[in-house]
């Protein structure tokens, strides 16, 4: 499941996304990281 927002240019934008395993059991996260907004400084 990916969600990406862009400008109405498309000139700039935020990607999100989130990989899933949907097994007839269920559904599982198989990402790491905690969910939320993160800042990545350069």
């Amino acid at each position: 499941m990916q969600n990406n927002v862009v400008t109405a240019n498309g000139t700039a934008g935020v990607q999100t996304g989130e990989l899933l395993l949907v097994p007839s059991t269920g559904c599982e996260r198989l990402h790491a990281y905690p969910r939320g907004i993160g800042v990545l400084r350069c």
